[in-house]
């Protein structure tokens, strides 16, 4: 129910409101698929390092 009065409400803003939440909501994504990445290279260098040593 509460998705459906979700939609419902989304579809009743403008255009440009909802490009201005389709683009914060993706830009919130990218945030924190850089830092998931960041920590994922940053634990596979130490691995790597620690491989050679």
């Amino acid at each position: 129910m509460l998705y459906l009065d979700l939609v419902m409400y989304i579809h009743s803003l403008s255009a440009e409101t909802k490009i201005i939440i389709f683009q914060l909501s993706f830009l919130t994504f990218e945030i924190a698929y850089f830092f998931w990445l960041r920590k994922y290279f940053n634990e596979e260098e130490k691995r790597i390092r620690e491989y050679y040593r």
